[in-house]
Formats: structure tokens, C-alpha cells, sequence
């Protein structure tokens, strides 16, 4: 098939955003997710036909397209951190996080960071000041 002809099979942004599959995923993942990957998948598939890569009619019916967009937009949400094992023999190693944090630390960090706290604010003074933050365990 002629790459004008892929082209056109392609469908508009706006036919896919109304679609009901994509309405529902919208109502659970948010609007602007799923539009952004509906442009994605649709930016995307127009440069792999534009650049010859093998695209077949198939892959432009909407249930294809559909299958990609929601993929796509739920893992915009996937936490990309993942716990791993440093076999690098780099004991600080700046792509891992470096230094795994002491249990007690992470507990008292925690308990301070699912409330208020005095993150930029001095109570002695009244005052909000940046990077005077003192912790003690």
C-alpha cells in the first residue's frame, strides 16, 4: 500500500479522543493523558509510515491504535524507580541512588514528610528562610 494511502487510514486526534474506550480511560487516568498519548501513537505511526518502516493496514485499525494509546497512558503513571542490587563494585554510585538510607533515618523522614512541617519556615523567628534545615535522629 501507498504510503499516501496509510496516511489517510490513520485517524483524526479528535475521533479517537471521543471514542468510548478512550472517554472511559479519561474518566480514570485524566484527560490530557490519554490526549497525549492519542497524539503520540498518532505522531508516531505517521513518522514510521513516512520513514517506510513496515506499517500494515492492520496496525492503523482503531482497535490497534486503541490497544497503544491506553497503553501508553497508563505508563505515564508506572513509577519508573525500581529497587535493584548494585553488582557494580561502585559502592556510590550516582545512577543507583547512591547510598541505600538508614532504616531510623527513612522512618523519621517519612513521619515528617506525610505532615506539615517546618520544611522553609523558622517557628523561633516566625519567618520562612530557605536551606536552613536541620535534622537530628
Amino acid at each position: 500500500m501507498e504510503k499516501n494511502e496509510l496516511l489517510r487510514l490513520i485517524p483524526k486526534v479528535d475521533d479517537m479522543i471521543n471514542n468510548e474506550v478512550l472517554t472511559e480511560a479519561a474518566d480514570k487516568a485524566g484527560r490530557q493523558i490519554i490526549l497525549d498519548a492519542v497524539r503520540e501513537v498518532i505522531d508516531e505511526t505517521r513518522n514510521r509510515i513516512l520513514d517506510s518502516q513496515d506499517v500494515e493496514p492492520d496496525d492503523l485499525n482503531i482497535n490497534s491504535l486503541l490497544k497503544k494509546i491506553v497503553l501508553r497512558a497508563c505508563s505515564v503513571n508506572e513509577m519508573n524507580l525500581k529497587k535493584v542490587i548494585n553488582a557494580t563494585g561502585v559502592i556510590l554510585h550516582t545512577n543507583l541512588g547512591r547510598a541505600p538510607i538508614n532504616r531510623e533515618l527513612r522512618d523519621k523522614v517519612w513521619e515528617i514528610a506525610e505532615n506539615y512541617s517546618t520544611l522553609e519556615y523558622n517557628v523561633q523567628t516566625a519567618r520562612g528562610a530557605r536551606g536552613t534545615i536541620m535534622f537530628r535522629v
